[in-house]
């Protein structure tokens, strides 16, 4: 006996024999049971035979007796494991002699009987060296040796209540990115019959130790073959529940629900009139997106007390849709097949060269205007337009001849500008509609103060100038302070000669390489 009660001074004693005690024995088990504040062994084997005789050691007058029982008792057996839940002493598995076993015994110690109550779900395999531990109404049973000493490293949980072996599956989640369990409480799982271990569980072994301290399980040691081990496991079975942020903030519930509001009569307090068209929106979505519409809705102005509709002159009403679509939702107007015929047509050579030429220059309207801010609002919703900037490397440029020198020769440097050139000139022209339309919703973002989608118009529409198009598309940039569309109309214009050139000898190249 180890005296424990002052830490410091631990004290090994032998207590003499008195009594019926056991007689030599090894794979035993010893546990102990506060209902009758005895230890109960039950023997292994003696070194001739395999035994299966129980003796309990009074814990207060340290006599032993041999306990009496009543029913089936279980067959003999040595390296067994064993368990104390309440009154009842549970021997599981083992080795007789032939062969492994998995059946479990149930001994109540009051009445001193013995029963193997008919167990539910899948019993674990036959197995002797295991560990059987008892926490909280269930019992843990982990690793032992199977036929041809095979070790197992599974866990399996009996239910005592249910009488039932659980159905338990691993997962393994090492380091802090690894996605989290829903949750990785069993007492919480939706099925009451799966169970979900977490984390990187101990090797396969027998012979271990596994013990039980409040809720978790300490497991150490144990073999495996020839290896020998020294590692510590420990298995949290009531693990604080996760508190996780998984709803939406207000601001993204926002953002994701005011697309049905995108010309709903709902909560409506303004309509236009566009081409004869009534349009519904909302006097605070707008002026949130547009320093222009705040302006038209606040005090002063002959808008701000309407009652009556409000006409839109001097635009289409597809394209005043267009762009009020966007303010609700960030979603561009689509010119998709012409942006994903120039993305699939540019080579790999091209891809990201110049990337980012959108976010140069802009003017005009909220202090946030071309900020961070106002990337955010349409972000994820960009998509290919932002891509495009691939098409337009060539362009980068401004009114000192010096710069424009350097910066054209920067470009083509990265073997992309010409390409570029080439590819929006043989494959990638809108037609007059579309043009008209693109330039059009670009007078249109500069009016209503929407800096993000003029650049980026300004970007789709720069891959558009060439000798027919250049004065048209100069035009339309000055007349809405569009100073990056005019900045690279007038750097065509100087430097016209030469890229017509260079891109006639790269449609050259083409044509051989294709």
């Amino acid at each position: 006996v180890l005296d424990v009660e002052d830490e410091n001074n631990l004290t090994w004693y032998k207590l003499p024999n008195t009594g019926s005690p056991p007689g030599p024995c090894n794979m035993h088990s010893a546990d102990y049971l506060p209902c009758m504040s005895a230890v109960y062994v039950f023997r292994g084997g003696n070194g001739r035979e395999y035994l299966h005789d129980l003796h309990a050691l009074d814990v207060n007058s340290h006599v032993w007796t041999e306990v009496e029982t009543t029913g089936e008792p279980p067959q003999m057996r040595a390296n067994h494991s064993s368990a104390v839940l309440g009154r009842e002493l549970f021997i599981f598995g083992g080795w007789n002699g032939k062969e492994r076993l998995n059946d479990l015994n149930i001994l109540d110690a009051v009445s001193g009987a013995w029963s193997a109550p008919r167990i539910e779900g899948v019993l674990p395999h036959p197995r002797a060296g295991m560990s059987l531990t008892a926490l909280r109404g269930r019992l843990y049973l982990f690793g032992g040796s199977g036929s041809s000493s095979k070790c197992f490293c599974d866990l399996q949980i009996l239910d005592r209540k249910l009488l039932r072996w659980l159905d338990v599956t691993t997962k393994e989640t090492p380091g802090s990115a690894a996605p989290q369990p829903r949750s990785s409480n069993p007492n919480e799982e939706d099925r009451a019959h799966l169970i979900t271990a977490y984390g990187v569980m101990p090797g396969k072994r027998a012979g271990h130790t596994s013990t039980a301290v409040d809720r978790r399980i300490f497991v150490f040691g144990g073999s495996c073959g020839p290896d020998y081990l020294s590692d510590f496991f420990v298995l949290d079975t009531d693990p604080p529940p996760s508190v996780e942020v998984t709803g939406r903030s207000c601001v993204e519930s926002l953002q994701r629900g005011l697309e049905k509001y995108f010309d709903d009569d709902e909560f409506s307090d303004v309509t236009f009139l566009v081409e004869g068209r009534s349009v519904r929106a909302h006097k605070l979505i707008l002026a949130t997106a547009s320093s222009y519409f705040r302006a038209m809705f606040s005090a002063g102005f002959r808008e701000s007390t309407a009652t009556s509709e409000i006409e839109i002159k001097y635009v289409s009403y597809s394209s005043f849709m267009d762009v009020l679509r966007y303010m609700y939702t960030g979603k561009l107007p689509a010119f998709d097949e012409y942006l994903n015929a120039a993305l699939s047509s540019a080579p790999a050579a091209l891809q990201g060269v110049d990337e980012g030429a959108s976010n140069q220059g802009g003017d005009g309207g909220d202090d946030d205007a071309g900020t961070d801010t106002d990337e955010e609002r349409g972000a994820g919703m960009v998509g290919s337009y932002e891509k495009g900037s691939i098409l337009m490397a060539h362009k980068r440029g401004s009114a000192a001849s010096a710069r424009d020198a350097e910066e054209h020769e920067r470009a083509m440097s990265a073997d992309g500008g010409n390409m570029a050139f080439a590819f929006a000139q043989k494959r990638l022209r809108m037609d007059e509609s579309q043009m008209a339309r693109a330039c059009e919703i670009l007078e249109m973002a500069d009016q209503y103060m929407l800096d993000h989608l003029k650049q980026v118009f300004e970007q789709l529409l720069t891959a558009e100038v060439r000798e027919e198009t250049v004065d048209t598309l100069l035009q339309h940039a000055q007349n809405c302070q569009a100073d990056q569309l005019a900045r690279y109309c007038e750097y065509f214009e100087r430097n016209n000669d030469l890229l017509e050139e260079d891109a006639g000898q790269d449609m050259g190249r083409l044509k051989l390489e294709e």
